[in-house]
């Protein structure tokens, strides 16, 4: 695996992305803009910035799990590359949007300045 790939792992937990065969970490690639937007913009968003490497877990994750998850691994990618947000001109609520939890994320966010607070 390319080291270039090896440095964007953002989260791959011990027990999960490994291949049954080989052993070794099994990753997939995931656009954190979404490939359908591609017709609406003149920008390439099937770039190195935009693609992020994550275990099987996570790459459901993010599509299909609890809302607060979702956010979570939104959240771990921006901060990790923020200039994804630069591609197309976007804020972290249009990252939000794109998975529909947009609703919730201020209400999570609000929740973590509170209790990042307390400590």
């Amino acid at each position: 695996m390319p080291r270039l790939l090896m440095k964007q792992i953002l989260v791959r937990p011990p027990q999960r992305g490994k291949s049954r065969h080989t052993n070794r970490p099994y990753l997939e690639a995931h656009h954190l803009i979404p490939m359908s937007l591609q017709k609406d913009t003149q920008k390439k968003l099937d770039v190195l910035d935009n693609i992020f490497s994550l275990c099987p877990y996570c790459h459901r994750a993010i599509h299909h799990a609890d809302k607060n998850l979702t956010i979570n691994i939104i959240d771990k990618l921006v901060d990790k590359r923020p200039k994804v947000l630069d591609i197309i001109n976007l804020q972290r609520p249009d990252m939000y949007s794109f998975y529909a939890v947009r609703q919730f994320a201020k209400k999570h966010t609000n929740q973590a300045d509170q209790e990042s607070a307390v400590f």
